[in-house]
Formats: structure tokens, sequence, C-alpha cells
């Protein structure tokens, strides 16, 4: 059934609205639907008591001091339906332009990434870092040791040794010629008993006439002589830059060289229960014992040594640099002039066609922002104008 309609009519008989087939149709449909034959009634006897009631006139006074009150709650409630279109299409415009931005940056990080990486010449060797590592995380952090009296109690194995420093050193030098100054650090560290642990070369064509040179040395020298080196090196040439890093390693030391003892004590007493022992399987277990006790000695031996022969012989990076030499004749500045024109004139050519192909390729990429920033201007501007109308 169609109640809609024929709440419609109910509404429309009270109004004495209806013709007299509605009228017909009407009370038909009431004696068959109760819900509406109620609502009938109901209706009914509403505007029974509507005809009953006292009509009352308001004064000026009074009509004015409503709309008064109607106009300012009006004007106190905010519409923000109104805004929504302006939200989303500021949204929307912000959303295209930082899409936009984040692939410019992204494009500009990606041809940062292929910045040459060469050189190398400051770090150290990696078995220096690591060593390194293994001294600073190994550092102790207790200091103060107390005992129940409250008077300080001072452990020898806590003292500061200055045998069990590691000396590292480092030097940029400018060289009015390299092959020479390189020459004189491989004698001269051959005669204090050192070594060079690592070295290489580079050069950098700078003419058909002259070739600039540059390259590093890692020499490991006697701790005893390892000032008097830095000294006698930086006298080689023009020394940029010097310094020098110290690593105390004697909590370190002392600690492995502790657990050492230990396991050590542990290797006599499992190789005292071997021999005592009767049944296989008691052998089995106890010479598992012993491999794993071994391992852990033969771990912090190694670690030992190398700490002895770095404390024995120091690290010294250095840079060589090979400086130009002014000559004594007069050289004329238009030599090659006519291939260095050319080689110039091709590049600049070369330059302007990456410039435009780049530009171009930019437009290209952009463009569907472009299309879409108009499009939600557009949009905009059409529903900023069905909102005013």
């Amino acid at each position: 059934m169609d109640h809609e309609r024929y709440i419609e009519l109910i509404s429309r008989k009270i109004d004495n609205d209806l013709d007299e087939n509605e009228k017909k149709e009407l009370d038909e449909h009431l004696q068959s639907c109760d819900e509406c034959s109620k609502y009938y009634h109901e209706m009914k006897e509403s505007r029974e008591l509507l005809k009953g009631m006292v009509d009352y006139e308001l004064g000026e006074h009074d009509k004015k001091q409503i709309l008064k009150k109607m106009k300012d709650s009006k004007a106190k409630k905010t519409n923000f339906k109104k805004y929504l279109p302006y939200a989303a299409g500021i949204i929307l415009v912000l959303v295209m332009v930082g899409t936009t931005l984040s692939n410019f940056f992204i494009m500009g990080r990606s041809n940062d990434s292929a910045s040459d990486n060469s050189g190398g010449y400051n770090d150290f060797d990696s078995r220096d870092q690591w060593e390194e590592g293994i001294s600073n995380e190994g550092a102790s952090t207790d200091e103060d040791n107390k005992g129940q009296d409250g008077i300080e109690k001072t452990d020898s194995s806590q003292e500061f040794d200055v045998s069990k420093i590691i000396y590292r050193g480092n030097i940029s030098l400018y060289s009015e010629d390299y092959k020479e100054t390189t020459d004189k650090i491989s004698v001269y560290v051959d005669s204090v008993g050192g070594f060079i642990q690592e070295s290489n070369a580079n050069y950098y064509d700078v003419s058909d006439e002259r070739s600039e040179k540059s390259g590093y040395m890692i020499i490991r020298v006697p701790t005893r002589v390892f000032s008097e080196t830095m000294n006698i090196i930086e006298g080689y040439g023009d020394a940029a830059s010097s310094g020098v890093t110290s690593t105390n390693i004697t909590q370190q030391y002392q600690d492995v060289q502790g657990e050492l003892d230990s396991y050590m004590i542990q290797e006599e007493r499992l190789l005292d229960y071997l021999s005592k022992a009767e049944r296989i399987e008691d052998m089995l277990s106890i010479e598992s014992e012993l491999t794993r006790v071994r391992n852990e000695i033969n771990s912090r031996l190694t670690l030992l040594k190398n700490w002895d022969k770095e404390v024995a012989y120091s690290t010294i990076h250095i840079n060589i640099f090979e400086k130009s030499l002014p000559t004594s004749s007069v050289k004329s500045p238009f030599e090659n002039f006519g291939k260095r024109a050319r080689e110039a004139f091709v590049e600049s050519i070369n330059f302007l066609l990456k410039f435009i192909v780049d530009a171009a390729i930019i437009v290209v990429k952009f463009l569907p922002f472009a299309v879409a920033i108009s499009a939600s201007a557009a949009i905009l501007g059409i529903l900023i104008r069905k909102i005013r109308k």
C-alpha cells in the first residue's frame, strides 16, 4: 500500500479538499487499514483541539523583539557546509603541489647520488677501526671502589698503564716532487724498523706536458719513535694538517688477561678430571667442555697478540699532494688557442642542447600536474559560483 498517498489524502480530507472519488477511495482504505484509521482520528482530534484554542495577537513591540532575537540567533550560527567546497579545493591543490615538490626533490637526489666517492685517504684501515671500537666498548665506567667502612680502595689492576696505549697519526702533506717524498718516507721507515702497510697513487693529467700526482701511505713504526717520525715526515714538505689520536686499552687488556687466566685454570681442571674419568660418557662430556674452553683461550690469545702489535707499532696515515712548480720561462697564453676554443665551443653547444632536453623533459613530466591543478581550479570556480547563486 501507498501509505504516503493516503496520509496526504487524510490531510486534505480534514481541510475539506477532496472530491467525491477521493473521499470514496479514502473511506474504503480507512475501513481496511487500522494504521491509517488511527492516524486519521488523531489528526481529527488535533484539528478539533486547535479550533478550541484562542487566537492571541502579538503587539508590535513583541514582534520586533522576536524578530531581533531570530536575527541574532541566525547571525551567531555558522554554516560550515558552505565552506566545504573551499576546503576540498584547497586540500586538492596542496596535494598536487606536495606531490610535485616531492618528485622534484627525489629527482635531484637521484642525480646527486652519482657523485664520485674517490680517495679515502683520511680513513684508517678497517682493522684499526674494529680494534678501536673494541677499545671504546670495553671502557670501564666504574671509577670509585669503596669498602664497607667508606674508605676508598685502589686496585692495582685499574691503574693507568702507559705501555697499553695505541697511537695513530694523520698528516696531509704538500710536496714539490711526489716520488721523491715517498722515497724519503720509505727509506726512513725502513731505517727505524717500521714497514709500509698500504700505499696508493693517483695521476691527474692537466696538459700534454705536465701531470699532477697525489696519493696516500699508511706506515707502521715502533711506538718509541712515533713522535720523532711525525716531525720528520712533516719536514718532507708543507704540512697542511697534522693530528694524533690515542686509545688507552689498559682496562680492556687487563680484563681480557683476567678472562684468559680463568679459562686456563678451567683447562687444567678439565684435564685433571679427564685423567680421572672412567666412563665414556663422562670423557665425552669433559672433552666437549675442554674444546669450548680452548676456543675461548685461543680467541683471547689472538686478541692480546693483536693489541700487543698495535701498542708496539703505531700507525701513521699520510696524504701527499704534489703542488705545481713555477717555471722560469714565459709561456704564451695563446698556446693551443684554436684547439681550446673549439673544445669550449663544442662544450657550450652540448650544454645548451642538454639544457633544452632537460627542460622539455621537466615540462612533460609536470604536465599532468598542471592539467590536474587547472581542472581542480575550474571545479572550485564552478562550486563557488553555485554557492553564491
